[in-house]
């Protein structure tokens, strides 16, 4: 049985933050960041999310290219923000003056992740729908508290796959999707 999110409406992709959580390890949790990403197609029915979206899957940011820095990567991408506003946000996101200007290639799985939220978050079009597949596998717990607080103030919807509980919980998010065997489930996140 396939899902169809978009049935729920656009409005509900503006305006909530998503959990996708609380479900057993190999149920599709990362399949279905995947069909919301355009990268997969369902295998029957539609998945839609009309939204500029950005994956951060498992791999770390390893898809940015690797021979670029950070800064380099931020500049392709026309961010807006002058450099001195990008290097103090990419500094709270724990990424220091050394980090920006290394190859991404050098860049620890954990700072790539970092650094391909900071180009989904600041880019000339930054992503409206962030997708994040495990995000805290790769980083520490100061990292962990870095990428909470840069989320915390992302306007768009977040829909994040993850066996974090106290992450999660510390997104406050609004809804889950919650798999049932059959399908996903959307419900408001204090609801059982």
């Amino acid at each position: 049985m396939a899902t169809t999110l978009a049935s729920h409406g656009r409005k509900a992709f503006t305006t909530a933050l998503v959990a996708c959580a609380a479900a057993l390890a190999g149920c599709g949790k990362t399949s279905l960041l995947r069909m919301l990403a355009g990268q997969q197609a369902p295998i029957a029915g539609r998945c839609e999310a009309p939204l500029r979206s950005a994956w951060l899957g498992q791999d770390g940011g390893a898809a940015m290219p690797l021979e670029r820095s950070l800064l380099q990567q931020l500049d392709a991408l026309h961010s807006p923000l002058p450099e001195g506003e990008l290097r103090t946000r990419l500094a709270l996101l724990g990424l220091g003056a050394a980090e920006v200007l290394r190859p991404l290639a050098q860049l620890s799985g954990g700072e790539r992740l970092k650094a391909a939220l900071a180009c989904a978050l600041w880019s000339g079009e930054p992503a409206e729908m962030l997708l994040l597949d495990e995000p805290t596998n790769h980083l520490d717990i100061t990292s962990v508290l870095a990428l909470e607080q840069a989320l915390k103030g992302f306007p768009g919807v977040l829909v994040v796959a993850s066996h974090d509980a106290r992450f999660l919980d510390a997104l406050a998010l609004t809804h889950r999707l919650v798999s049932r065997g059959n399908g996903w489930t959307l419900r408001e996140a204090d609801s059982s």
